[in-house]
């Protein structure tokens, strides 16, 4: 028990710093990117998307710049609605990617 005491200490005294706390935004971030494009890839169904947001017009699916998008608005707490959580896998993985963010800002 201790060891995971020690180790929670020298996570916190990590995430203290300030580029630290930069850099696992931002790693945060692009680990949300990829499990939200591998969300959609596997199942397509599982987020609404706003026609409008497709770029690419001959596949009609978005591309992973668009999850990128996503996870950079939602580390941030905004959204437009032009990508909406449908199923619950995704809106499992949107709440946590919204609670790990706030939890890095306010430690």
């Amino acid at each position: 028990m201790k060891s995971f005491e020690k180790m929670i200490n020298r996570s916190m005294e990590f995430f203290n710093e300030p580029h630290e706390k930069f850099i696992s935004n931002v790693v945060l971030m692009l680990i949300f990117w990829v499990i939200y494009y591998v969300i959609y890839i596997s199942d397509t169904n599982a987020m609404i998307i706003n026609k409008d947001v497709i770029v690419n017009k001959k596949t009609n699916k978005l591309d992973i710049f668009d999850f990128a998008w996503f996870s950079t608005l939602t580390q941030f707490g905004i959204t437009f609605g032009d990508i909406t959580p449908k199923s619950k896998l995704c809106k499992v993985c949107v709440i946590s990617h919204a609670i790990a963010s706030w939890y890095m800002v306010l430690s």
